[in-house]
């Protein structure tokens, strides 16, 4: 369970109103490349392969390959299912995208016939989505336990809390459920001490959420030729980030079982954005006109962002009225470091008939880590820092990403192509009493049409993973969550012109 206790914690931050934690480095450190139409066809296997913008991303020395000019554009549109089993019953939310992940522009001035040894060089600009965070979920079911449990706990801890300072302690949390009166002192005499209007009585729970959101990056890069055998590339990416979460949870006692309550409802937004700067370094070696082998590293990220945030909470008590309270809007600004990433791939040329390229990536999200006082003068931050920097390191682990693609020439001017990934899972391994396969597989099929120097490509990508989500968490009681099945069906049509 100690893995599911930490996903509590994460959700923990989310009610409370702070946004920042082990969770948010990972979605910002992970990486699923949406190249170009044409390498998603071959599942962006594309470290060895070359003469493709994906190669901006992947592997910069694949860039030196081009021999022409090339403009291309890829857009695709997206189906991201989630089912959430929740007390046996399964709930099943649909989320529909559209969205142009990759473009660019590539311009070279390499020349074969050169009597240098090298060759010149190609420059490209291009754009790719890396992440996609649109997902919705929702679920349902009954409880002995309530939200007010955990603020009810905050505020005991450490021989309680005075009620002057209930709200100040947590605007975003037992502040609000404090001024809706759905918190209450043990007595007259003990004030320091809380209980809810609930009091363990069984209640009805529905828990909604939304999110939105990418995360993409700009990359200038620049590639080099040697006698066309060695190939050296470089770029300068841009990440940037945007993400929007809205949630909605309500409590009701829909028995009339709960003397003086109805209904309870929290709301909660939160927008992070920001951009940064990483750099990727590649080489690409033909060792045989129908054998190249690639490599690449990633440097970290290093991610500036602002959340802002805030949260909303109202009551109905029956006969005592009803309530609504709003927080204030938080804001709250940091560094976040994504980890090294390092890529491996070959490629195999069949003449004329196509290819089979294979990709292997190492990656340790435990090395991400924030940076709270940078940007900020509160010296308070650090101990916020420390503790969740400390959690991601505890929490994650080394994944290793595999995955192959292949194309076939079905005459000058189509092509097949196919495509499988496999993107290891970033947690260590845990001894949860729930089996959950955090790893994610990506299967695609793509089509490419070429008349002169115009083409078109058509791929399909599926995505399947798992999660596991929690509302909130007690400590020494557990707090039944949602088993997220989710899938992401993507089909991508790109244009392009070589010049």
């Amino acid at each position: 369970m100690k893995y599911l206790i930490l996903i509590s914690i994460t959700c923990f931050y989310v009610l409370c109103g702070n946004a920042q934690s082990d969770v948010d480095a990972l979605r910002y450190s992970q990486d699923f490349l949406s190249g170009t139409s044409r390498s998603m066809g071959y599942g962006n296997a594309s470290v060895a392969l070359g003469a493709d913008l994906s190669n901006a991303y992947s592997n910069p020395a694949g860039i030196g390959l081009y021999r022409k000019n090339e403009l291309q554009l890829s857009t695709a549109f997206n189906s991201i299912t989630n089912n959430a089993e929740h007390q046996s019953n399964v709930f099943k939310q649909v989320k529909y995208n559209l969205n142009n992940h990759s473009y660019g522009l590539l311009l070279s001035s390499m020349k074969e016939a050169e009597s240098s040894d090298w060759k010149g060089f190609n420059f490209a600009l291009t754009v790719n989505r890396l992440n996609n965070f649109n997902r919705k979920m929702a679920f349902s079911g009954e409880s002995n336990q309530s939200i007010l449990d955990l603020y009810v706990n905050q505020l005991n801890e450490n021989g309680g809390t005075a009620p002057s300072q209930v709200y100040s302690s947590n605007p975003f949390g037992a502040g609000l459920a404090w001024d809706a009166y759905l918190i209450n002192p043990v007595d007259t005499v003990d004030t320091m001490q809380y209980k809810t209007v609930i009091e363990g009585m069984p209640i009805n729970r529905s828990f909604a959420l939304l999110e939105r959101g990418r995360k993409s990056t700009l990359n200038l890069s620049l590639a080099n030729n040697y006698k066309e055998k060695l190939f050296f590339g470089l770029t300068l990416g841009f990440p940037f980030v945007k993400y929007r979460s809205s949630s909605s949870l309500t409590e009701s006692d829909n028995n009339g079982l709960v003397d003086g309550f109805s209904e309870l409802s929290l709301q909660n937004q939160i927008a992070t954005e920001g951009a940064g700067i990483n750099a990727k370094f590649g080489v690409l070696y033909k060792a045989h006109k129908n054998l190249r082998f690639g490599a690449s590293v990633h440097t970290p990220s290093m991610l500036s962002l602002r959340d802002v945030y805030s949260s909303q909470m109202s009551s109905s008590l029956e006969n005592n009225g009803a309530y609504a309270i709003n927080s204030p809007e938080g804001v709250f600004e940091y560094i976040l470091y994504t980890p090294w990433k390092a890529s491996l791939g070959m490629a195999l040329f069949l003449g004329k008939h196509g290819f089979i390229s294979m990709d292997y990536d190492v990656i340790d999200y435990s090395q991400s880590f924030f940076d709270f006082t940078t940007l900020s003068n509160d010296a308070s931050y650090q101990m916020l820092e420390l503790g969740i920097n400390n959690e991601i390191n505890e929490k994650y682990g080394s994944a290793k990403n595999y995955r192959v693609g292949s194309e076939f020439v079905l005459n000058e001017k189509c092509a097949l192509r196919l495509g499988y990934a496999f993107y290891g899972s970033p947690f260590v391994e845990s001894t949860e009493d729930i089996e959950i396969d955090r790893s994610r597989q990506f299967v695609s099929i793509g089509l490419g049409i070429k008349e002169s120097n115009v083409f078109a490509n058509l791929s399909y990508n599926h995505m399947i993973t798992e999660d596991y989500y929690q509302v909130f968490s007690l400590e020494g009681s557990s707090v039944d969550g949602a088993h997220n099945s989710l899938a992401n069906s993507s089909l991508s049509l790109g244009i392009g012109v070589k010049f």
